[in-house]
């Protein structure tokens, strides 16, 4: 599922060349299966051994932040040093300093964006996780998912009543943040699915990966619906029947797959630099055809190759050094 969500997100970065053989834009429904996979895991891996709230906060950190910051300081030096190669206009450092920091706010364009834009999803991801760690705070961990499901309504619903105008209230009472109450209701109902069913029951697990068709074409066929009910609903129904056959025998083994879905917020993280620079030599080759096709494949292929070797030699190394300076405990001083 992550290495899907990945892969949808890269295509719509590719429209400019997709545009070249008349493929529409598709694939920003990945964000939303994305958000349902969070919640759904962070229940999934805290439900029978709950950790501490400054615990699961700093692993979050230690996960999400490293590798996020290098690659925003990657692009914030190259848009120091040369604009005009990311759109022309310089950023400034207390722009730099909010995106690390992950403040939403508005850039020169008009959009809410950090410096390395798709980390607009990282601003809610990081809410989110702030969010759950309130509810392991409670010290109850049923009660504790319930209220951070409210919160998340509860903000949803006083946006759509109050309408703020300022940037992180606005931006935060977006209902796309319901999707992370949706993954959590889904790790909780899942785990009371039988290990045993009836063929029926397996053919309608089949049957929701039907899903998948409407993540990619939903917002074309539907462009004025709202996100929530085509893009989440599809997200939902993917990830509740894919964890459905897992539990009822049915897995993906695929090294390669597996691969891919461990890269895959890397491959989130650095897709654009290579999509930028066949966006760039789209304008100049001006390819049709045949051209294209291989075009779309070489950049996917590149896409893939370094999400691999960053999540290798970069991300895990970073990965594993934050967790050393975060989470070793210091030793009580040696008496004399």
């Amino acid at each position: 599922m992550r290495a899907l969500a990945a892969m949808m997100v890269v295509f719509v970065h590719l429209q400019p060349l997709l545009a070249t053989i008349s493929l529409p834009e598709f694939g920003r429904a990945g964000v939303d299966l994305f958000f349902v996979i969070s919640g759904f895991v962070m229940v999934h891996t805290t439900r029978t051994a709950p950790p501490t709230a400054f615990d699961f906060a700093r692993n979050r950190v230690a996960r999400i932040v490293p590798i996020y910051w290098v690659m925003t300081f990657a692009v914030f030096a190259i848009a120091w040093a040369a604009p005009a190669l990311v759109g022309g206009t310089k950023p400034i450092v207390g722009q730099l300093l909010m995106s690390m920091l992950f403040v939403p706010f508005v850039k020169a364009s008009g959009l809410v964006q950090p410096v390395l834009f798709v980390g607009w999803t990282l601003n809610y991801e990081m809410f989110f996780y702030a969010l759950f760690a309130i509810g392991l705070a409670t010290g109850r961990y049923y009660a504790g998912m319930a209220l951070v499901a409210v919160i998340l309504i509860a903000i949803v619903v006083s946006g759509h009543l109050l309408h703020p105008t300022g940037v992180p209230a606005k931006f935060y009472s977006n209902p796309i943040v319901l999707e992370f109450a949706a993954g959590m209701g889904l790790a909780l109902l899942t785990d009371l699915a039988p290990r045993s069913v009836s063929a029926g029951a397996r053919l309608i697990a089949w049957l929701s990966l039907l899903a998948i068709p409407v993540l990619i074409a939903g917002p074309i066929l539907w462009p004025d619906a709202p996100r929530l009910l085509v893009c989440g609903s599809a997200a939902c129904v993917l990830v509740a029947g894919a964890v459905l056959l897992e539990r009822w025998g049915w897995r993906i083994d695929n090294g390669a797959v597996l691969r891919v879905g461990d890269a895959s917020y890397v491959l989130y993280l650095s897709h654009p630099y290579i999509a930028q620079l066949f966006t760039k030599l789209t304008a100049r080759l001006h390819p049709t055809g045949l051209l294209s096709i291989a075009l779309i494949l070489i950049c996917l292929g590149l896409v893939v190759a370094a999400a691999l070797a960053l999540h290798a030699w970069l991300e895990r190394p970073l990965w594993r050094l934050a967790r050393r300076l975060l989470m070793t405990e210091r030793l009580p001083a040696r008496p004399a």
